[in-house]
C-alpha cells in the first residue's frame, strides 16, 4: 500500500509539473482529477465500511477429538460498489495453550453481493477451542487507503475425548459401601431384603426374621434367607492432559 502512494504521488508531481510548464486545458483537469480521486475514495469507503456485514459460525459447538469440523465467515456487502479487497486474520487456539495461532483470509466481494469462506480444522487435544476475528480491513481501488471495521465475534467448540472400550477388568466391585444400587454381589450376601442371594439351612446365630417359613415347613427343617449385598458402580477414569504448542490445525 505504501508503494501504491509513492506511484501515485510520483504522478501527481508529474502532471503537476506539466500542468505548470504547458499552460493546456486537458493537463489542468487531469491534475484536478488527481488531487480529488483520493478524496472521493476515502469518503465512499467510510460509507461502504459500515454497510459491510462479517459473521463467523461453526458447524457445531461439540467435537470429538481429532475430528473435522467447519468454521465458516460470512461476507455480505448491502452497497452497490464492489469491494476490491477485504483481509481478515481469523486468531485460534486451545485454551489449554497460552498464545493464539493467526490465519489471514482474503476476499473481494461484488456490488450487493455476498460470499462464505469455509475452513476445516480439528484439534488433536481435548479442551476448549477459541476463535476470534481479530482484524478487518478494507482497501479501496486504488490500494491507496486501508479502512478497520471492528469485530468482537469468538466462538468456542468443546473438543471432547475418544471413547475406547477397555476388555481387560481394571475395577473390581466394591462391596464396602453401602448404598443403594441396582447391582448386588454374586458372591457374597448382605442386608439388603429386596434381592435375594439365596438359601440355606439354619445355623446357629442365625436371625428369626430371615427363617423361611413356608420351604422350611416343606424341608422340615428351618431354612434361612440370604439377602442381596448392594455394591456401587464405580468408575476408571483416565486423563490426560499433556500439550504441545500447536493443538489445532486449519486449512481452507
Amino acid at each position: 500500500m505504501i508503494r501504491n502512494k509513492l506511484w501515485y504521488g510520483t504522478i501527481l508531481i508529474f502532471c503537476l509539473l506539466f500542468s505548470i510548464l504547458y499552460n493546456v486545458y486537458i493537463t489542468f483537469v487531469l491534475l484536478l482529477v488527481l488531487v480529488i480521486l483520493p478524496v472521493l475514495l476515502w469518503i465512499l469507503f467510510m460509507y461502504i465500511r459500515h454497510h459491510v456485514d462479517i459473521v463467523m459460525e461453526a458447524s457445531e459447538f461439540v467435537h470429538m477429538k481429532g475430528m473435522p469440523y467447519d468454521i465458516t465467515i460470512h461476507f455480505v456487502n448491502h452497497t452497490i460498489f464492489p469491494i476490491p479487497m477485504i483481509k481478515l486474520v481469523l486468531e485460534f487456539r486451545n485454551c489449554f495453550a497460552s498464545d493464539f495461532k493467526s490465519e489471514t483470509l482474503v476476499t473481494s466481494l461484488d456490488a450487493k453481493g455476498a460470499i462464505s469462506l469455509t475452513m476445516s480444522a480439528s484439534s488433536e487435544y481435548c479442551g476448549m477451542c477459541e476463535y476470534r476475528i481479530k482484524k478487518i480491513r478494507l482497501y479501496d481501488y486504488l490500494s491507496l487507503f486501508m479502512f478497520r471495521k471492528k469485530s468482537n465475534q469468538n466462538i468456542k467448540i468443546a473438543i471432547l475425548p475418544n471413547v475406547n472400550v477397555i476388555d481387560d477388568p481394571l475395577i473390581v466391585a466394591n462391596s464396602s459401601v453401602l448404598i443403594d444400587s441396582e447391582l448386588f454381589s454374586s458372591t457374597k450376601s448382605g442386608d439388603d431384603p429386596s434381592e435375594l442371594y439365596g438359601i440355606r439351612p439354619y445355623e446357629l446365630g442365625d436371625k428369626m426374621n430371615r427363617i423361611h417359613w413356608k420351604l422350611s415347613i416343606k424341608q422340615d427343617e428351618l431354612m434361612i434367607k440370604q439377602f442381596g449385598l448392594p455394591i456401587n458402580c464405580a468408575v476408571a477414569i483416565m486423563a490426560d492432559f499433556y500439550t504441545e504448542s500447536q493443538l489445532i490445525t486449519l486449512a481452507q
